[in-house]
């Protein structure tokens, strides 16, 4: 497990890096552009936005910090997030061989690791969708509500952050409802 947090830390400094010397991209200059001006129509009416991204720029904006690297402070926390979430499920997995699978898969995606440093919506998503996944998972070991309560709120908050993630919170509320009201009886 050692190796996996060594690696996952060497990707946490690979993203802060990356975030800092990465000129602004167009995607983030759009963003950053209608979270300066505040034009209504494109910050609360496009599924471009990101509304917790938008936010998080808004914020840096009240501080001063306008410099790329500075607008993607969520991002950052957000990726990292996701990446220590992704360590411990694989530590729950068996073999060192599942483990290097499960790493490659996830974080050897070259769209993956750019999300996770840029000004988007796409990092706080994957990390709103991994807690959602955690919660879920320990709301099927312990049978508790809340865990589960707490896995749909995350599941919503991922397709808030980025509206792709709504596919992800459909299919996840089909489950939901399913697993708490239609199996187990209608109780309030």
């Amino acid at each position: 497990n050692k190796l996996f947090l060594g690696i996952i830390c060497l990707i946490c400094l690979y993203l802060i890096a990356r975030a800092y010397c990465v000129d602004i991209t167009d995607d983030e200059a759009w963003s950053f552009y209608n979270m300066k001006h505040f034009w209504y129509v494109e910050t609360l009416c496009t599924g471009n936005t990101h509304w917790f991204n938008s936010l998080a720029i808004k914020i840096s904006l009240l501080f001063g910090f306008e410099q790329a690297w500075q607008i993607r402070w969520f991002s950052i926390l957000s990726g990292i997030g996701f990446l220590w979430l992704l360590y411990h499920w694989i530590k729950t997995l068996e073999s060192l061989g599942l483990k290097l699978l499960a790493l490659a898969m996830v974080l050897l995606h070259p769209y993956l690791l750019e999300y996770l440093s840029l000004a988007r919506g796409y990092a706080s998503g994957l990390c709103f969708m991994a807690l959602s996944m955690l919660f879920l998972v320990k709301a099927t070991k312990s049978g508790k509500k809340q865990d589960g309560f707490y896995a749909l709120l995350f599941a919503g908050l991922s397709a808030i952050a980025n509206f792709n993630f709504f596919y992800y919170f459909i299919a996840f509320c089909l489950l939901h409802f399913y697993e708490t009201y239609f199996k187990h009886g209608f109780s309030f």
